[in-house]
């Protein structure tokens, strides 16, 4: 799977690519042409809520109650006008009138082309439970004046940084509480093909335990089995359903290595803390078997002893999975409380550097903890799915210290190494990029949103020459892929249309099978048939 010929990290690093004007000029008239983008976005849904305006400024008190509404009709307007289905067309007239009506500071800011559709959709809907015409208005113009970070943030931190905003005026505003608890469910569609599909919501805790039971099943097959893993995501459904501990592999080979192999034990991780601005308090790990091993600060309340009550006055403790937008209510804390085993997790302040190149297990599950997920602009891998980077490789000298220590993914990991992107860490866990082009870009801990005082400054990383250290020698090692985009295109085309001939074939085989019996001559009559009835 491998090319053995390899680069080493040094050598990447001597050879850095070189900085071309035409790739500043492109990503310049990028960023341009998405403003202007969303300058005719806001255009458009500000046209939308004018046209929705003009007709209920026409309608009367009647026409409310009308199974076909002014919104309804203005939606069919719309459908008309731009040759879109009616349902696209309601889901516009609802961002317009969102922005008309309960967001008017964010609409000005989108008409300038400072945010996106996408994180008004996110903005609008965040903000839906708010009641309170005085606070609308400031968390409104809270939005509007953090646009320029809003559009730095991944899906994941954009929610987290909205519901932390409506948090500190009307917590009751705050979705995903008991309001939508109630409303889980599952349900089942069968299609004509002999296939369904199905769905529902459920607590974020229990929906992470499912997938990763579903993962870790659809994983105890080996490397020969012939379904994609969304094929065999799909069987290990039903193979929970049905009790199994494995899912049998389709590989056809009798001496299969992975002829007994059960589902491996995973980890479901969870920070905890009493509130979100005297800092982080705990964090759960649960397992397979709803085993829950928790960290937290040593001045901080046990997972445990947390105050599960819902009322906004009695409530003040914080909870989230160790990702992007993991924010638990208090409910679904209490379950894991009652499995927790409570571990500290502490900052390492001024603490100098490990003397090795993988961080100890404290110093690990705090970078973790600080960072919740990917670092890379945009990315929400969680952060225990994610390698632990060096900013300052250790090859040339970089310390294992939290200053110097982030959470990247495997693809951002290896972008970083071998595509010519730079990064600079400062001590609160800020990280700068510097792109192959020479934009900038800025991430910010994950942790910030919740735990604010895990973010709190580390010691400065210090270089140090290590020119003897068996662990400089380290080489970087990127996979190569079996075939490229264009070999694999080419195969998946190529066996559909074998597909398509080898069914055209059997229709044409079974037609004639038809035909050859029908036309085929009749056996002469044997000695004691009946005569026929004419």
């Amino acid at each position: 799977m491998f090319d053995p010929m390899q680069a080493s990290f040094d050598e990447v690093l001597t050879s850095p690519r070189p900085r071309l004007v035409e790739a500043d000029a492109l990503i310049a008239d990028l960023v341009a042409t998405a403003r202007r983008e969303n300058q005719q976005a806001a255009a458009r849904l500000t046209i939308i809520g004018e046209l929705y305006g003009l007709r209920i400024a026409q309608r009367d008190e009647i026409s409310d109650q009308w199974a076909v509404d002014t919104e309804c009709a203005v939606a069919a307007e719309v459908a008309a006008a731009l040759n879109i289905g009616h349902g696209s067309a309601s889901i516009q007239v609802n961002l317009a009138r969102g922005l008309r009506e309960r967001l008017p500071a964010v609409a000005a800011v989108f008409r300038a082309g400072e945010l996106s559709i996408a994180i008004v959709d996110v903005l609008l809907h965040r903000t839906s439970l708010i009641t309170d015409p005085d606070i609308l208005a400031g968390v409104d113009a809270a939005l509007a004046g953090a646009a320029a970070r809003l559009m730095t943030l991944s899906p994941g931190q954009l929610c987290g940084h909205v519901d932390r905003i409506i948090a500190r005026q009307d917590r009751d505003a705050v979705r995903r509480r008991r309001r939508a608890a109630e409303l889980r469910e599952f349900w089942v569609n069968d299609g004509l093909d002999g296939m369904s599909t199905f769905g529902g919501t459920m607590s974020t805790v229990d929906a992470q335990i499912f997938e990763r039971s579903v993962d870790a099943m659809a994983d105890t097959v080996c490397p020969d089995d012939p379904r994609t893993k969304r094929q065999r995501r799909v069987d290990a459904i039903a193979a929970v359903c049905s009790g199994a501990q494995r899912l049998p592999c389709q590989c056809a080979n009798p001496g299969c290595p992975k002829k007994d192999a059960v589902a491996a034990p995973f980890v479901i991780h969870t920070i905890t803390g009493p509130n979100t601005d005297s800092g982080a308090g705990a964090a759960a790990d649960t397992d397979a078997a709803a085993d829950t091993d928790t960290v937290g600060t040593p001045d901080t309340p046990d997972i445990a002893d947390a105050d599960t009550d819902t009322d906004a006055d009695a409530d003040d403790s914080v909870a989230s999975l160790v990702h992007n937008d993991g924010i638990l209510p208090p409910e679904q804390v209490a379950p894991l409380a009652e499995h927790a085993t409570i571990r500290p997790l502490i900052h390492p302040g001024d603490a100098p550097p490990e003397p090795r190149y993988t961080p100890s297990r404290n110093l690990a599950e705090f970078v973790r903890c600080r960072d919740m997920g990917c670092r890379f602009p945009g990315c929400d891998v969680p952060a225990f799915s994610t390698d632990i980077d060096h900013t300052i490789p250790y090859s040339q000298g970089g310390p294992t210290q939290a200053s110097n220590l982030k959470c990247l993914c495997r693809l951002h990991h290896l972008i970083k190494t071998f595509w010519g992107w730079h990064d600079q860490q400062q001590c609160d866990g800020t990280v700068i990029w510097t792109s192959p082009a020479g934009q900038t870009y800025t991430t910010r801990p994950g942790s910030a949103l919740l735990f604010p005082s895990l973010c709190a400054p580390t010691a400065a990383a210090v270089v140090t020459p290590r020119p003897d250290d068996p662990c400089g020698e380290r080489t970087a090692m990127m996979p190569k892929r079996q075939r490229t985009r264009a070999q694999s295109r080419a195969a998946r085309i190529a066996a559909e249309r074998q597909q398509n001939r080898e069914h055209r074939e059997a229709r044409r085989r079974a037609r004639r099978q038809a035909l050859d019996a029908l036309f085929a001559p009749k056996p002469p009559p044997q000695p004691g048939d009946e005569p026929p009835p004419f």
